[in-house]
């Protein structure tokens, strides 16, 4: 089948990169130009099967009862293109909720908490994990993971502490 990608940034490539592997074609729309210059943008771009739409933004999904046709639209000059696909797959990317704790370690520009690789933050004591942190990837395994790996740190700190 042919999909569609709405997206962003890196997580609409790495949606792209799995899907292709399965869709007949791959139609991304709106990640920027630069993107398409990192390793899995060149990789995608060299496949055949990934249509990239980089200047347009998507508008409407047209269906019945399932989708059937994408419109998008130019930023350049608004004019608007119909992309024939039958499932779309949306990847903005993630936002960490991370405003219940304003004051609660280091933080990325985009608000993420850094932790070192023992899922330590810059507050002696305090430890985080999940998407929430600035882990390479926002994933549920790769949260379980540092979730293990962040009690497993906290537990060698309480056992240091003197009593």
């Amino acid at each position: 089948m042919d999909v569609a990608v709405i997206g962003n940034g890196y997580a609409a490539l790495q949606a792209a990169s799995d899907l292709a592997q399965i869709a007949k074609q791959v139609n991304v729309i709106g990640v920027p130009k630069k993107q398409l210059s990192s390793a899995l943008g060149k990789k995608l771009q060299g496949s055949g099967k990934v249509n990239f739409l980089s200047d347009y933004e998507a508008k409407e999904i047209q269906g019945e009862n399932s989708p059937e046709k994408l419109i998008v639209k130019s930023k350049a000059n608004g004019n608007e293109t119909e992309v024939p696909v039958k499932g779309v797959f949306v990847e903005l990317g993630y936002a960490p909720n991370t405003s219940m704790f304003p004051r609660v370690g280091k933080r990325t520009k985009d608000g993420r908490i850094m932790v070192n690789a023992r899922n330590q933050t810059n507050i002696q004591g305090l430890f985080a994990a999940g998407d929430v942190t600035d882990v390479n990837a926002q994933q549920v395994l790769i949260a379980m993971g540092e979730g293990a790996n962040a009690a497993l740190s906290a537990y060698d700190y309480l056992l240091s502490l003197k009593r």
